[in-house]
């Protein structure tokens, strides 16, 4: 396995060398774009990548999707146990081991689910180097692609539509490719985004575009 890493060592390309693209959906309990998505994923016979916390995995609501992320044969992996910053190394080795005591209830092990995308998709060299002794591979989306901006509402500082977003994403492909990619979208949205502006809304579009660029969409 081949890996592009951050100045703290988190994962940013895999394999940089092959066509793959990898896409990433990271929940903290908010999956009210899921169901679209799974069936999205199904209908272009292609596998997502599912990073989840604690208080994803906790809660009753969310079992069914949970379920059906697993048994589709999407990767379902750790986002951290409660969602909060990474402060110290006794903070993170709790927070972890309580993100895949909830996966493990589901049947996830650290040796299926080896990445682990950290909260907030920050990271610095304490928390990488901590959770890296840890056993998991710390992953990170790829600079500059922009589409985990889908969470902005329009209140915000830098909030772009679906529609900038993806011409963005799309530009940024044309300059630099994406050999090895990792691509954050949000299956939830806050409820002041409106589901027009969906980014995941448009992951059917964005498959066509990799697959006729040559592109393969794969799973961790």
């Amino acid at each position: 396995e081949q890996a592009v890493k951050d100045k703290y060592g988190a994962i940013t390309k895999l394999n940089p060398d092959k066509r793959n693209v990898y896409f990433l959906f990271s929940s903290d309990g908010n999956m009210n774009g899921a169901d679209e998505i799974l069936k999205t994923l199904k209908d272009k016979k292609v596998k997502g990548n599912f990073f989840v916390t604690g208080n994803h995995l906790r809660d009753p609501k969310l079992a069914k999707v949970t379920k059906r992320i697993i048994k589709e044969g999407h990767y379902l992996g750790g986002h951290s146990d409660k969602h909060e910053r990474y402060t110290s190394p006794a903070q993170i080795t709790s927070d972890l081991k309580a993100n895949y005591a909830e996966l493990a209830k589901f049947g996830v092990t650290l040796q299926d689910a080896p990445y682990f995308l950290p909260p907030f998709e920050e990271c610095d060299s304490l928390s990488v180097g901590v959770l890296d002794a840890m056993g998991v591979k710390v992953i990170n989306l790829t600079p500059g692609t922009g589409t985990n901006a889908d969470y902005m509402t329009a209140d915000m500082r830098g909030y772009k539509t679906a529609q900038q977003l993806l011409d963005r994403f799309y530009a940024f492909e044309k300059k630099n490719g994406l050999d090895g990619a990792i691509i954050l979208i949000h299956p939830g949205i806050h409820p002041n985004r409106p589901d027009s502006e969906r980014l995941s809304s448009h992951l059917g579009e964005m498959i066509d575009y990799l697959t006729q660029k040559g592109y393969n969409i794969s799973r961790l």
